[in-house]
């Protein structure tokens, strides 16, 4: 099975990513990114977070902590 290709929605969860992780000092969790978009269940994020961590844009270590969201985007970014 092919990868999923990204969505514009699935960038709008890469731009919270990175304004909550800003306005908080830490990596967000998936209940924080559901409330920043306005979705009413958890698992929405979590699928769109699967694409974005299978298209190279979102790193999350193998030990699937709380905070433990990251965009793969050079430190220099």
């Amino acid at each position: 099975m092919a990868a999923q290709s990204v969505r514009p929605r699935d960038l709008e969860v890469v731009a919270a990513i990175d304004a909550l992780t800003a306005e908080l000092g830490y990596s967000p969790t998936v209940r924080e990114l559901a409330s920043r978009l306005g979705y009413k269940a958890p698992q929405s994020v979590q699928r769109r977070l699967d694409r974005l961590v299978a298209a190279g844009l979102v790193r999350r270590p193998l030990a699937r902590r709380l905070r433990a969201l990251a965009t793969a985007r050079p430190s220099g970014d």
